[in-house]
């Protein structure tokens, strides 16, 4: 919910919302610092702080926006633009975050855990094992269990990435 004051200009900015209002050269400019002198950059994961630690930066793709903009500027950043990701609970150059590393890792169908964990499952394996397992739930399984009980019955790893998907939902 928002509160506005009647009778005075409207400059909520919505910084969750899907909407981009920045021009394609802001996006652009975006993209050769965030792959280019900025490719090392460690952000505060938090999207107000990493927007925060942007401003301060004094960016000049970000110059005359405010801290809200720059808010949704991050959020959109994130979620759409795909420029940056979390990696270790900080934001970072999208091809340097965990979801850039689990699709390079789904393209070669390779697992993203160590080689010295839990073989992962080929894909007859997951079947049968998820056949098993959903019959001993009734059906149902919380899809956040899924890799714990693969571990914990099973002595494999259900690896999304080895079976060529990039998240868990998709495999």
């Amino acid at each position: 919910y928002t509160a506005l004051r009647v009778g005075y200009p409207q400059r909520f900015v919505d910084a969750g919302s899907n909407e981009d209002p920045f021009p394609e050269a802001v996006w652009a400019e975006a993209r050769a610092c965030f792959e280019g002198p900025a490719a090392d950059a460690l952000l505060p994961g938090g999207r107000y702080a990493c927007a925060k630690a942007l401003a301060v930066a004094g960016l000049p793709f970000l110059a005359g926006y405010s801290l809200g903009q720059v808010c949704h500027f991050v959020q959109l950043a994130i979620s759409r633009r795909r420029l940056l990701g979390f990696l270790e609970r900080q934001l970072v150059p999208f091809e340097r975050s965990e979801p850039a590393v689990k699709e390079r890792c789904a393209r070669e169908r390779q697992a993203t855990r160590p080689a010295d964990s839990w073989p992962a499952a080929t894909r007859e394996q997951a079947r049968v094992c998820l056949q098993a397992l959903l019959a001993e739930g009734g059906g149902s399984l919380p899809l956040a269990n899924v890799k714990r009980l693969f571990r914990s019955r099973f002595q494999l790893d259900f690896s999304e990435t080895a079976l060529g998907h990039p998240r868990l939902r998709d495999a």
